[in-house]
């Protein structure tokens, strides 16, 4: 899943203006793909390889860590809603 270039372009500038990075070192950094692939990249576009290293391995740790347990917070809040839908009625029916 890749980012919405709006997006990847908002972010671009915010990093531009706040750190002091080349651009190009940005946009590789900001860019969806794999480490080693973008590694490479910024080793022969000669941008800084300790940025691009470390915004793509935040990235990763990122997916693996903190998006899971709100996906599973997200689907359960949602599978306790429907299954209230079909068991509320039900339930109103036998107390009366």
């Amino acid at each position: 899943m890749s980012n919405p270039p709006s997006m990847t372009a908002g972010t671009l500038g915010e990093m531009g203006r706040q750190l002091p990075v080349m651009l190009l070192t940005a946009f590789i950094a900001l860019a969806p793909g794999g480490m080693d692939q973008m590694g490479i990249l910024a080793r022969e576009a000669h941008a800084d390889l300790a940025v691009v290293t470390s915004y793509q391995m935040f990235r990763i740790f990122f997916i693996l860590l903190v998006v899971p347990p709100v996906l599973k917070k997200w689907f359960a809040a949602r599978w306790f809603r429907s299954i209230e839908r079909w068991v509320m009625p039900s339930a109103s029916i036998q107390k009366v």
